[in-house]
């Protein structure tokens, strides 16, 4: 057996003698009991790691950073320290050794208490999270407690006294708290980001709602990076005092340049999480910017209408690129030579054919203008438009009303791991001139109105062929009529009739369909939704939805398609689906309680229909 391994085992023995492991595995047993009590009313598993990341890093933080203070005391009191400076073994051995036997206790406690909250949640939920995705999950928040360790640890081998303790609340201090304090969005933005940065828990907690599949996204990883390498520099730092100290013969360009290389790496990760948020934070404000100037209000509608739509749309790794053929019916009475299109202005037209034959057409912001010439009397018109473009809208969200600290989340997208285009959104061409969905910088808790977001469309028949790697689920409000996976890539078509445009979901998502007469509800939510927990809310919302329709007689779809509005603004709440959205209406709604949902949903609902209405009758 090697001297590191006999060393190792000799203090783990000391570990195993005392009640510190012991105390520190049932103090996680509890932990875990207590997360899950707490929140005995979350259905979704996702939210529930959240709350458990999020009630998880500041305590265990704390005690991490203390726990190390004291290992590093006692060996200093006992003597260990005199005794092991005088062993032949290099200092490398000692430390790594004595920083492993400090922090196996503490994921230890990290197992324990999610593997209790797995096993849980496992009993309550449907459908049982494998652990081997739980701890993937979970993985991401070990950084930093690793981090706490081997600071704590660092301030009591370097620190003599009681001040390591005085020492190690402050450390733990200017990271959860402080940072919480001075964050502001009048400070300049690399400021803010570095206090962002410095929190343990990123202010990230959204990512763990794992929707959209959150380990994508780079701000985490470079956030933990950023932490791992911190504690690599951290422990290089002791390991170079106690070389010094115990008068080692080492390489002084070696281990400076380790240690100079490391603080690079960790202010190269900072630097990349900067330069992320401020890219996503200046695309926020350039589209702020371009829809000041649009118009607030929507056109009369357009005299002529589309009666079918014929999408392609083939994602390529980056871009998204789209084969739009419509049918297009002319009014009776009057040849336009011009046709207006609304077209999101992030897609680049390549060509646009009117009945095979290519027409020359301009661009003004989100609008189109086909030039047609003389159309000679035509009643329809096949129009055919090829384009591209890269889908990635972010905005900033402000989870806790006016506090300061705000979130960059995304709104909409086409990425390998999540899709959500709006039927409204504008990445189809939509007859006549419309204001497209404005980016909403709502309060958390505040109801967004539907009439402030979207425009009513208009009834058209619609089919959808998606072309997408096989990396996610895909949904639409319309019918799934087909699905081919081949070399990695599926092939998903959707064919129906909407009243308001068709809408295409990507992510980890699955569909619930309630067992109901026409219109049929169906509604997508996360993988990880207690589907229970979802059909008991089912009966609420088709009871609102029928009256509705039958009031209007105005509803000519066969189904009507919903998702939880978290899907959405990307800051889940987990505890009820009070905040719907209809992919078919697309209607926001607020996150109620289940007694206040039917007022809120019928008040939109029926808003909705009115102005769509409005919008039929100009067509007659």
């Amino acid at each position: 057996m090697s001297e590191w391994a006999v060393y190792w085992r000799t203090e783990w023995k000391l570990m195993l003698r005392g009640p510190f492991l012991w105390v520190l595995l049932l103090l996680g047993a509890g932990h875990g009991w207590l997360v899950y009590s707490i929140n005995d009313d979350i259905f979704d598993y996702g939210y529930l790691i959240h709350q458990f990341g999020f009630l998880y890093s500041m305590p265990i933080s704390i005690l991490t950073l203390l726990a190390g203070i004291h290992g590093a005391r006692r060996d200093t009191a006992l003597g260990t320290n005199r005794l092991l400076g005088s062993l032949p073994y290099r200092s490398g051995k000692l430390l790594s050794v004595r920083f492993t036997v400090t922090a196996v206790p503490f994921v230890l406690l990290g197992l324990v208490s999610s593997g209790l909250l797995l096993a849980m949640s496992a009993f309550r939920l449907e459908e049982s999270v494998g652990l081997g995705r739980s701890l993937l999950v979970m993985a991401p928040l070990a950084a930093g407690m690793v981090y706490a360790v081997a600071l704590g640890w660092a301030l009591g081998t370097l620190v003599s006294g009681r001040i390591g303790y005085v020492l190690g609340f402050a450390v733990w201090f200017v990271h959860v708290y402080l940072m919480l304090l001075v964050i502001d969005s009048r400070l300049p933005a690399p400021l803010n980001a570095l206090f962002n940065f410095m929190l343990f828990d990123h202010k990230s907690m959204g990512f763990y709602n794992d929707l959209w599949g959150f380990l994508n996204d780079r701000t985490l990883w470079l956030h933990r990076s950023m932490y791992a390498l911190l504690t690599l520099l951290v422990l290089f730092i002791v390991w170079l005092a106690e070389k010094r100290r115990r008068r080692e013969p080492f390489s002084r360009l070696r281990c400076y340049g380790l240690l100079g290389v490391t603080a690079v790496l960790a202010l190269s990760a900072l630097a990349g999480y900067a330069a992320v948020r401020g890219e996503r934070a200046e695309a926020f404000r350039e589209l702020e910017r371009q829809q000041e100037t649009a118009s607030q209000q929507m056109e009369q509608a357009p005299a002529f209408s589309v009666s079918r739509y014929d999408l392609k749309l083939t994602y390529n790794g980056s871009a998204v690129g789209i084969t739009a053929g419509l049918d297009v019916g002319l009014p009776p009475n009057e040849t336009p030579e011009e046709l207006t299109f609304t077209l999101r202005d992030t897609f680049k037209i390549e060509s646009a054919e009117a009945d095979g034959k290519g027409v020359s057409f301009r661009r003004e912001g989100s609008l189109v203008r086909l030039d047609l010439g003389q159309s000679g009397g035509k009643q329809e018109v096949k129009l055919t438009l090829t384009y591209s473009g890269v889908v990635d809208d972010w905005r900033v969200f402000h989870p806790y009303g006016n506090n300061p600290g705000n979130m960059i989340v995304p709104v909409h997208m086409v990425r390998e791991d999540r899709v959500f285009l709006p039927g409204q959104y504008g990445w189809y061409p939509l007859p006549g001139s419309h204001r497209l969905l404005r980016v909403q910088d709502e309060k958390r808790g505040s109801p967004v109105k539907l009439q402030e977001v979207y425009p009513a469309v208009g009834l058209s028949d619609y089919k959808l062929t998606v072309d997408f790697p096989n990396s996610l689920n895909l949904f639409s409000n319309a019918e799934t009529t087909g699905r081919t996976v081949k070399g990695g890539r599926q092939t998903v078509t959707f064919e129906g009739r909407q009243t308001d445009g068709i809408t295409l979901l990507g992510g980890a998502l699955k569909e619930i369909v309630a067992d109901t007469e026409a219109p049929k509800l169906r509604v997508i939510v996360g993988g990880l939704t207690d589907e229970r927990a979802v059909k008991e809310l089912l009966p609420i919302l088709e009871e609102v939805v029928s009256a509705a329709d039958e009031e209007r007689k105005i509803m000519r779809a066969g189904s009507l398609t919903m998702m939880p509005y978290d899907l959405v603004d990307g800051y889940g709440d987990g505890r009820n689906l009070g905040g719907m959205m209809t992919v078919k209406s697309n209607l926001f709604l607020y996150r109620h309680e289940e007694a206040q949902l039917k007022e809120i949903f019928s008040y939109d609902y029926t808003s909705y229909l009115d102005q769509l209405e409005g919008v039929e009758n100009v067509r007659k």
